[in-house]
């Protein structure tokens, strides 16, 4: 069986609906939502989320979907929560530069972050050993130009995109000694 390529959910709401929201939540996981939605992720992000996002609305009245949509919320939210524990509230999705992190959310960050801790095995280890998995991020922004470069440039960009989750998965696969690899790369069958 092929291993996903990515998955992005882009959850909107205003007065309990799904339609016609400007709150934007990008979530990146291991599951199969492009192919269950039928959308490929091309390597710009905001458009992924609008395409993804049509495609759901549309789609929601359907228990089963609805189902599994409010599923992928609180996946979502598990991972965004171990993040938080991780890097702290006023570190989490921000790239590390200069000897501290960021003041401002990275988009591209939150990709990388939020899919790594989408994976069980890595959410696990990552709250049993938070300095090395932080520690692991913030060395990889310090020691390496090319993946703090990709952290950035735009989210448009399938070489930057590739750049940061191959070789953040590897740093997580160095440091924590679990057999997992990136979600995706683009261009590649997995």
């Amino acid at each position: 069986m092929a291993r996903t390529t990515i998955k992005i959910l882009y959850v909107s709401c205003s007065n309990g609906g799904w339609d016609g929201c400007e709150k934007e939540v990008g979530f990146n996981g291991i599951q199969d939502q492009t192919k269950r939605n039928g959308a490929a992720y091309p390597g710009n992000l905001k458009q992924f989320l609008d395409d993804i996002t049509k495609s759901l609305n549309a789609k929601f009245s359907d228990a089963p979907i609805k189902k599994q949509i409010l599923g992928d919320i609180e996946d979502m939210e598990g991972s965004i929560g171990a993040a938080i524990d991780i890097f702290g509230i006023q570190n989490v999705c921000r790239k590390w530069k200069g000897g501290q992190f960021d003041t401002r959310f990275n988009r591209a960050v939150f990709d990388i972050q939020i899919s790594s801790l989408a994976v069980p095995a890595i959410k696990k280890w990552a709250l049993a050993n938070k300095a090395t998995f932080k520690g692991a991020f913030v060395n990889l922004c310090r020691d390496d130009r090319e993946f703090l470069a990709s952290l950035e440039t735009t989210t448009k960009s399938k070489e930057a995109v590739n750049k940061r989750f191959v070789t953040w998965f590897k740093k997580i696969r160095r440091v924590s000694h679990l057999d997992v690899n990136p979600p995706f790369e683009l261009g590649r069958e997995n």
